[in-house]
């Protein structure tokens, strides 16, 4: 095996490296990690990856997850916050995902001012409780019932992950 360097402006390729010579090959991160930990080969060619996906990063903006569907496109993930107070029984629009095909998996989560976090739709084991659907032009819907204040000025969470219609 050989490693070249290609010369976009003569179009030559210079070797590298050649079978037998050490290569190192990985992100930015992990050979800073190698290098600290000692275990970077000496005298070896160093070749950085693209920048690092963060695969447990959860953020307002679109973030891809590192994971693909089974149909091959990239699985992304974006966390869409709602802090109004609502009224029991409204349907509230909280936020709109672009160009949102399919989507993987969804949770909403809120934590009240008393310090109670709920996930499930149904919570206190009684008839209150959140829905959230998404439509076709990616509008994310949440409806909240019988809730007391505590609850209903909660701020929401929905955690979406989605392949989208086009990839950037």
């Amino acid at each position: 095996m050989a490693v070249y360097n290609y010369d976009s402006n003569t179009g030559n390729l210079t070797t590298l490296a050649t079978s037998g010579q050490r290569i190192w090959v990985g992100s930015e991160a992990q050979c800073k990690a190698a290098q600290q930990a000692g275990t970077l080969p000496n005298n070896a060619i160093i070749c950085i990856t693209d920048d690092e996906v963060d695969t447990s990063h959860y953020s307002t903006d679109e973030t891809f997850t590192g994971m693909y569907w089974i149909d091959g496109k990239k699985v992304y993930r974006k966390v869409v916050v709602y802090t109004e107070t609502r009224a029991s029984g409204d349907s509230i629009p909280i936020g709109t995902i672009s160009n949102m095909d399919t989507v993987i998996n969804c949770n909403i989560m809120f934590k009240a001012s008393n310090g109670v976090t709920f996930w499930a739709e149904r919570y206190s084991g009684s008839s209150d409780y959140v829905v959230m659907w998404i439509d076709t032009g990616g509008i994310i819907t949440i409806r909240q019932t019988n809730g007391s204040s505590v609850y209903l000025s909660a701020p929401i969470y929905a955690i979406v992950e989605y392949t989208k219609t086009t990839d950037d």
